[in-house]
């Protein structure tokens, strides 16, 4: 019940802060022709599809218990450097150039094969590197 009533909460507060803070005087930005920032979609797509990306960040927020937000503080440092590791040693280089298993990466780096598979696997459970359908990774 208490949870039904925190999302409740979320809602109406998300709905209100929208209506106080509507942006009527906001005009659209220019953006230079040659500008890598033309592949953002135009202002009112990007706009929408901004406020509904808070929303779920914020009902996440919301739902997630309190015991798991702070696993998820006390690890993100962990996880930052899995990826920095990933990228700073080359791992995701080799990777991206062809598909190879983890002791391929080791032999291809010079590393030895048990801690770059290590790595790849926590790559693999992070998201920043994926399996293809042979289990390669």
């Amino acid at each position: 019940m208490k949870t039904v009533i925190n999302v409740f909460i979320g809602v109406v507060a998300i709905l209100i802060g929208s209506i106080i803070l509507s942006d009527k005087g906001i005009t659209t930005p220019s953006i230079p022709d040659k500008s890598p920032t033309k592949i953002i979609p135009p202002w009112f797509i990007f706009k929408p599809a901004v406020a509904v990306n808070e929303f779920f960040i914020k009902m996440a927020q919301i739902t997630t218990p309190p015991n798991v937000q702070v696993i998820n503080l006390a690890t993100s440092y962990w996880k930052s450097e899995i990826l920095y590791t990933l990228v700073k040693m080359g791992i995701v280089d080799a990777v991206s150039k062809s598909p190879s298993t983890c002791t391929d990466v080791a032999a291809l780096l010079n590393f030895q094969p048990m801690p770059t598979c290590e790595y790849m696997k926590a790559g693999v459970k992070l998201g920043i590197i994926s399996l293809d359908s042979t289990d390669k990774t």
